[in-house]
């Protein structure tokens, strides 16, 4: 500070304005002495590398940080519960069912499955409850009736 002053301002006022910015133990030692400057600097230095403890980084933690930090936490739960949850939609497209939905159906007037109204007599995978061999036999008997 003397330096950037340029010889311009009084020692005592420089001494005055760099006690301001020492940490208050410093201060309190060097307010008593009547030393010049460059040897209550010496003197500074000396007190701090006793008195004042290194520290790594300060620590600025308030408590508005650690609410903000918490609140993170918390969207940062639901979002995970929600990836978590089985989905009511699946991601792909499946296609239509509708057609084996269909082959497995009987109406309500026809008890009949879908391979026999599609293939009649030529079916391979009858599906239960199929009606359609009781009513061939129950045809074959009212037709042998009539005759």
């Amino acid at each position: 500070m003397k330096e950037l002053s340029g010889g311009q301002l009084q020692d005592e006022f420089l001494k005055n304005l760099w006690l301001q910015r020492l940490p208050s133990q410093i201060q309190t030692v060097l307010s008593v002495s009547s030393e010049t400057l460059d040897k209550l600097a010496e003197i500074a230095d000396k007190v701090a590398d006793v008195a004042l403890p290194a520290t790594s980084a300060p620590e600025l933690n308030t408590s508005a940080e650690i609410q903000e930090l918490a609140k993170q936490i918390v969207e940062l739960k639901l979002q995970i519960s929600r990836m978590s949850r089985p989905q009511n939609k699946p991601f792909f497209h499946r296609k239509s069912s509708s057609r084996s939905r269909n082959r497995n159906r009987t109406t309500n007037h026809e008890a009949i499955c879908f391979y026999h109204k599609r293939y009649r007599a030529n079916y391979r995978n009858c599906v239960p409850p199929c009606d359609f061999l009781h009513r061939q036999s129950r045809d074959r008997s009212s037709s042998q009736s009539e005759n």
